[in-house]
């Protein structure tokens, strides 16, 4: 395990596996088709970190009970029975640091704009009195990391609703007087409108994003187990 970790959560590539709120916006069948496709832009993403492992939640299926699917190299992951995404997010990254990781960063699959410079970044920026979050519009959170010292941010952020789950880390920021850094603001594909800014911007070969908000919606007002044995995706060092 590297200093640094990347975490991602990952559903198998099935219909019942899927988020509700993709189905409802583009129908069962494609909404598959849809997340696998953002699916492998965020891993290749953050594969092509240097000296950054990977810990991949994943609930294995029958039908994929192992990760080639996603990447032909079986990349090891984090094997896990149901829990919702914050749940997920904070057994990870707890799973990282136990292994030896000093910062640790989430990144959610739905925002494809997110560029690898920004998880340079967040990486960099990272600190025991900094963390990190990349928001999505309507308060949601792409991005968000952690280092090993102030990971207690996170230890009472459970909701399970996206908006309420960035209140609640915001909220603990303030209370353990840790600053945030905000990344970038960018789209997340949940309907016709955000999937055809992705479309668009892949046909042209741009990293689109929405505008460079350093002023986060929720205020920073300071702102002033394993299936297989887990490996990092650039080999352990």
């Amino acid at each position: 395990m590297n200093d640094k970790c990347a975490v991602l959560l990952i559903e198998a590539p099935e219909t019942e596996k899927m988020p509700p709120e993709l189905k409802d916006s583009f129908g069962i069948e494609r909404s598959v088709h849809i997340y696998a496709d953002l699916l492998h832009g965020v891993y290749k993403t953050a594969k092509s970190l240097e000296s950054v492992s990977m810990v991949l939640s994943y609930a294995s299926s029958m039908k994929h009970p192992n990760l080639t699917w996603l990447d032909a190299d079986d990349p090891g992951f984090l094997e896990v029975k149901g829990g919702h995404a914050p749940e997920r997010i904070k057994n990870a990254m707890l799973w990282a640091f136990n292994a030896g990781a000093q910062k640790a960063v989430f990144l959610s699959n739905f925002s494809p704009a997110v560029k690898r410079e920004w998880l340079e970044e967040a990486f960099e920026i990272i600190s025991d009195k900094t963390v990190v979050v990349g928001p999505n519009p309507g308060c949601r959170l792409y991005l968000l990391g952690v280092s090993r010292n102030n990971f207690k941010i996170l230890e009472n952020a459970s909701s399970s609703i996206p908006e309420r789950f960035a209140e609640e880390v915001m909220e603990n920021a303030k209370k353990f007087k840790v600053m945030v850094h905000p990344l970038p603001e960018t789209y997340i594909v949940k309907d016709e409108e955000t999937l055809r800014i992705w479309m668009e911007t892949k046909e042209h070969g741009l990293s689109l994003f929405t505008k460079e908000s350093r002023i986060m919606h929720f205020g920073n007002e300071d702102k002033k187990t394993h299936r297989k044995t887990h490996k990092n995706n650039h080999g352990e060092r």
